[in-house]
């Protein structure tokens, strides 16, 4: 048998937070669901390369990730690669980044910069 419990409000009785649910549980939304004062996780960007490169070795090249799947904030330039924190959005980032070769490819290190 399932339950509900109908409330307009939760307001804690005492202590800084409200839990719901326990550890493993998955808390489900509805899709129209809106949530309100959240983070909302900007500014951020996804970028790729559109091609294919070939690395000379013992070479530094630089790979510009030349085309967005999104970018909250206009913040990264597909055309010199640099993502520029917008004023007022400094905090702390995480960026990442993969590298593949191909079979045919003797690398035997590669070393990457942000």
């Amino acid at each position: 048998m399932v339950s509900q419990l109908k409330v307009n409000e939760i307001v804690k009785q005492s202590g800084s937070s409200i839990t719901i649910g326990e550890d493993g549980d998955t808390i489900t939304l509805p899709s129209t669901s809106t949530l309100t004062n959240f983070p909302e996780n900007t500014p951020s960007f996804s970028a790729y390369r559109s091609s294919d490169v070939s690395i000379t070795n013992s070479t530094n090249t630089i790979l510009i990730f030349d085309t967005e799947d999104y970018d909250t904030n206009s913040a990264y330039n597909t055309s010199d690669g640099k993502f520029t924190v917008p004023t007022g959005e400094g905090g702390k980032y995480f960026l990442y980044s993969v590298f593949r070769t191909d079979s045919s490819n003797s690398m035997t290190r590669c070393n990457i910069h942000f």
